[in-house]
C-alpha cells in the first residue's frame, strides 16, 4: 500500500494597488464607510512537491510537480477571506472558488478594504463549504469550520495566514495537508468464523475547524459527543487463517475519547473486541495532522495489546521553491 505524501507549495503574491471605494458597496473591517480604501490582492497557487511511498520502504521524491499534477491532488481550491474586527471578531468579506477545469485555475485575485484579516484557504477532493459554528468560547466564539457536502473526509489541503492590507508585500505560503490518517495492522491470524471487523471511533467531527487546524471541537459547555462512526471491512475466504490483515482510513485530526476494533461472526456475534491505546490523559486517543499513526497487534488473541508508531516519513514537508514575478 502506497502512501501519498503531499505538500502543496503556494507563493502567495499580494499586491496592492490603492484606490477608493467611490460606491460604498464593501466597507471597512469593522464597520468603515464608502470612503474605505481599496486594495487588490493577488494569490498565485504556483505548484507543489511531493512523495510516495509504501510503509517500511525507501522514500521516493517527486519535485516541482506540475499544474496537471496539482489538479489531480486538488479539484477545488477555495479562499475564504473573513475581516476582523475590533473585538476579534469575523466576518465573511469574500469566498472565492475554483475548481481545476478553471481557466487560471490556482490563482486567485481579490479587492479589500484596507485592515485585519484571516485568509483561510482549502485544498479538497469534493465540494464543501465553511460554516460559522458558535462554540461558546468567549468573544469571537463563533469558530470557522469547513464541511464536505457529502460529509465524509478527503485527502485534504489547508492553511491559515493573518493578513493586515495595507502595504505591498510578497508572502510564501506552503498548504499542508489537513487530514490524519489511522493505520490498523492485525498480527494474528483470522479464524474461519470471521466474517467482519469493524473499528468504531467515539465522538467524530465531520468539520475541520480551519482556524484551530483540527477535527470541530464539541464547544465549551457541551459533554454531548458526536456519533459514532463505525468503518466496516467485509473478510473474504482468501483472508481466512492469513497474518497481518491491514486497514486504514483518513480521519480529521482530534483527540477520540475511545477507538475500538471488533471482530463479528456471519451471525453478528463478536468474536473479539479491543481498544487503542490512549495517549492522551489516558483518556483519548488523540490522532495528530499529517501524520500516519500505525496500530499493530493482535486482535483474536491476548497475547499482547496494540503498540502504536507515528510515520513521521509522511509528516515531513519537502518543499521546492518556485519564483513568481509580481503581477
Amino acid at each position: 500500500m502506497k502512501n501519498k505524501l503531499l505538500v502543496l507549495t503556494a507563493l502567495c503574491a499580494v499586491l496592492f494597488s490603492c484606490k477608493k471605494n467611490s460606491t460604498g458597496d464593501i466597507g471597512a473591517p469593522g464597520g468603515g464607510t464608502d470612503s474605505a480604501t481599496m486594495q487588490s490582492v493577488s494569490f498565485q497557487l504556483a505548484g507543489f512537491s511531493g512523495s510516495t511511498e509504501p510503509l517500511s520502504a525507501t522514500k521516493k521524491t517527486v519535485n516541482a510537480l506540475g499544474a496537471s499534477a496539482l489538479k489531480d491532488e486538488v479539484k477545488y481550491l477555495y479562499y475564504f477571506a473573513y475581516a476582523v474586527d475590533i473585538n476579534t471578531a469575523i466576518s465573511l468579506t469574500k469566498k472565492i472558488v475554483q475548481k481545476s477545469t478553471d481557466p487560471g485555475f490556482g490563482t486567485i485575485k481579490d479587492v479589500l478594504p484596507s485592515g485585519k484579516y484571516q485568509i483561510y484557504f482549502f485544498g479538497a477532493q469534493a465540494e464543501g463549504d465553511i460554516q460559522l459554528v458558535n462554540k461558546n468560547t468567549g468573544a469571537g466564539s463563533l469558530e470557522p469550520v469547513f464541511y464536505y457536502k457529502d460529509s465524509k473526509i478527503h485527502e485534504s489541503y489547508w492553511k491559515k495566514i493573518n493578513l493586515v492590507v495595507n502595504a505591498t508585500k510578497d508572502t510564501s505560503i506552503v498548504l499542508s495537508r489537513a487530514v490524519s490518517k489511522i493505520t490498523v495492522k492485525i498480527t494474528d491470524a483470522i479464524p474461519q468464523e470471521a466474517a467482519s471487523i469493524k473499528m468504531y471511533l467515539k465522538d467524530f467531527p465531520i468539520g475541520f475547524d480551519v482556524d484551530l487546524g483540527n477535527g470541530e471541537p464539541r464547544g465549551r459547555y457541551s459533554d454531548e459527543y458526536y456519533p459514532t462512526k463505525v468503518y466496516t471491512y467485509m473478510l473474504n475466504n482468501t483472508d481466512k487463517g492469513k497474518t497481518n490483515f491491514t486497514f486504514s482510513e483518513l480521519v480529521w485530526p482530534y483527540a477520540f475519547p475511545d477507538i475500538t476494533i471488533e471482530s463479528y461472526d456471519s451471525s453478528g456475534a463478536v468474536i473479539s473486541s479491543k481498544t487503542l491505546p490512549k495517549n492522551l490523559y489516558d483518556t483519548y486517543t488523540s490522532l495528530k495532522r499529517n501524520t500516519n499513526h500505525i496500530y499493530t497487534g493482535n486482535l483474536y488473541h491476548n497475547a499482547n495489546k496494540f503498540t502504536v508508531t507515528a510515520d513521521t516519513t509522511w509528516n515531513t514537508p519537502i518543499t521546492k521553491p518556485f519564483s513568481l514575478s509580481k503581477q
